[in-house]
């Protein structure tokens, strides 16, 4: 009989104790469900921060782990704006928009981001050892402790959703949140940069600019854009700006004691890694008197040559007016059928002028003057054009009777000569003119002088000429 109760008894704590664990079972499949279904959301890593061109599209991504029935909302975080929520744009901009993607992630430890359901998780998994264990007469076995548990097959769902803003303006940029209705409420941020390309300030820049010879100037070039624009100057002909530099950064170029090699064309050069990159073009002008130099102040030729050419080279700013004169005359020679009138601008302010004879002639022969004349000034020089004539069997230069008339027999050693004696004598005119009035008053005296001596020789004269008269009649 006791043994009969012994089996009974421990047949029915059998039946109890596989009872239990149906029930245990279902109720940890309950509870694995529970604890899946109800889990917090999570976001799966940082939000990227942007940096788009203006004018392109930006997308800001914001990657969330169970999201469930929880929503997801944008905002602009410096003017407080609700931009999205869910699937519905708040905002009135049509250039924004928002759109969500679905995966999947297989054997998702879906508790270990948040450890009271570990605890809970660990806790089941201890009550289950426990049910286990033999009758209470039996020895209870030690709980070893348990290893964190990771569904062998569960899955976790992804869910991306993306914030895009189309035709992106300079105004877009700032910072951005990806915000969850959680409680207490979750978010994470991103920054979207607006790269935008180097503009120049007309406003804020110089414009062209005209000095005299020997001053100082500034020019100055602004410019926008993001990131904020290294400026850099340059000559548009490639020489160097002031003490040998091809090129100066900064938005103030200072030039000093301008001379006139410095006359031209200045570029501002703004650039900020955004292409493209943009100048502007300054024009510096110098002005100065016009001076004039000869290339050849003799030049010779024989009767009947062609194309032989006169040059003088003028610098002058303002631009000049350049002509030539017969220098004995001083007439205007023009073009004709002889003679043609040739100008070459070589820069901005130098000039090269020549005088063409188509066919020389006798009366060709001559000093000619080259004339360069602006608003500040005149100046000249004079080349002269000789005749050079053949040469005899002796080896000296034959001369017709009218060359001999006119002193043209020396060859250019005389004619040089002669040349010389001239410029000398014209420069000597203006003295004579400055001490003309000391010269006038000294004439007067010796005028006076002169005078009185005349007097006195003839009275001295009329006396001898009157003793021999007497002399004669005595005889």
């Amino acid at each position: 009989m006791d043994d009969w109760m012994k089996i009974v008894c421990r047949s029915c704590w059998l039946i109890i104790t596989a009872g239990w664990l149906c029930l245990d079972a279902a109720a940890s499949s309950v509870d694995d469900f529970r604890y899946f279904r109800n889990e917090v959301p999570t976001f799966a890593k940082e939000i990227e921060n942007a940096t788009v061109p203006v004018g392109r599209e930006a997308t800001l991504s914001c990657v969330i782990y169970n999201l469930g029935n929880f929503k997801v909302a944008w905002v602009r975080v410096d003017t407080q704006t609700i931009l999205t929520i869910d699937d519905v744009v708040i905002t009135r901009s049509q250039r924004i928009s928002v759109r969500h993607m679905t995966d999947a992630s297989v054997d998702y430890p879906y508790y270990l981001h948040h450890p009271h359901q570990q605890h809970a998780h660990n806790h089941h998994q201890k009550n289950k050892s426990l049910l286990l264990q033999s009758p209470p007469a039996v020895e209870v076995s030690t709980v070893q402790p348990e290893t964190p548990h990771r569904r062998p097959s569960s899955t976790s769902i992804h869910k991306t959703w993306q914030l895009i803003i189309r035709d992106v303006q300079s105004s877009d940029a700032g910072l951005y949140m990806c915000q969850l209705n959680t409680e207490p409420m979750t978010s994470h941020t991103a920054y979207l940069t607006v790269t935008v390309p180097p503009d120049i300030v007309d406003s804020e820049s110089s414009g062209d600019v005209m000095v005299t010879e020997g001053q100082n100037t500034t020019l100055r070039c602004s410019a926008t854009g993001h990131p904020l624009p290294v400026i850099t100057w340059r000559r548009e002909d490639g020489r160097p700006i002031q003490n040998h530099a091809l090129t100066v950064e900064g938005s103030v170029l200072h030039l000093t004691r301008i001379p006139r090699q410095h006359i031209g064309a200045y570029l501002c050069i703004a650039s900020n890694g955004v292409p493209p990159s943009v100048s502007k073009r300054f024009m510096l002008r110098v002005q100065f008197p016009p001076s004039v130099t000869a290339t050849n102040q003799l030049v010779g030729a024989r009767q009947g040559d062609i194309n032989i050419t006169l040059e003088c080279h003028c610098e002058s700013f303002p631009k000049p007016v350049v002509y030539w004169l017969r220098h004995s005359t001083g007439d205007v020679v023009v073009n004709g059928v002889k003679h043609r009138e040739e100008k070459r601008e070589t820069n901005h302010y130098k000039v090269s002028m020549q005088l063409v004879f188509l066919h020389l002639e006798r009366e060709d022969f001559m000093a000619y003057q080259c004339v360069c004349r602006n608003t500040l000034g005149i100046a000249d020089s004079v080349v002269r054009l000789y005749q050079i004539h053949p040469v005899a069997d002796d080896g000296n230069e034959v001369y017709s009777e009218a060359d001999q008339q006119d002193g043209l027999g020396g060859g250019k050693e005389q004619l040089s000569s002669t040349w010389d004696a001239e410029k000398s004598k014209e420069e000597s005119s203006t003295k004579r003119l400055a001490v003309n009035k000391h010269a006038s008053a000294k004439t007067q005296l010796a005028v006076g002088g002169r005078s009185s001596s005349a007097v006195d020789i003839s009275s001295w004269f009329l006396s001898a000429v009157c003793i021999l008269v007497s002399m004669t009649k005595t005889r």
